[in-house]
């Protein structure tokens, strides 16, 4: 009698395996069948359509960009260098150049003269924290 209820449920754990596969291939096969038709970007419940998110930090940051346009353009005012910014197009807010603007004159990369900002000139013996070396023989 057990031998016989052994086949049984034998026989049904088989049916179940077969069903959950069967279940798996044809969700797989429906997911694959409408992988074309979803849109590269998300849709907000407003109907609005988002760009996707990008991840991690931006490629340029803020104070690269106004480093840039000191050494491109020396002797901007600060107020230059935000509307320089904005005519290329950089969300870059006011606070955050300035922060920058700050971040750079005391780390001795640029230096301020009546209101205008600069790019200090490197010297030949200066090392790359900007201390004064020895020069070499």
């Amino acid at each position: 009698m057990s031998n016989r209820r052994d086949q049984i449920a034998s026989l049904i754990e088989e049916a179940e395996r077969e069903a959950y596969a069967r279940g798996w291939r044809d969700a797989i096969a429906a997911l694959q069948a409408k992988a074309p038709e979803v849109p590269t970007e998300s849709i907000e419940s407003n109907g609005k359509v988002m760009p996707e998110h990008t991840r991690g930090r931006p490629a340029t940051k803020a104070i690269a960009l106004v480093r840039e346009i000191i050494i491109a353009k020396p002797g901007l005012k600060g107020v230059e260098v935000f509307r320089t910014l904005q005519a290329q197009g950089t969300p870059i807010l006011e606070r955050t150049m300035r922060s920058c603007l700050r971040r750079l004159r005391d780390s001795k990369v640029i230096w301020q003269r009546k209101g205008k900002w600069y790019p200090r000139p490197k010297t030949d013996f200066e090392s790359a924290n900007g201390e004064a070396t020895t020069p070499p023989h």
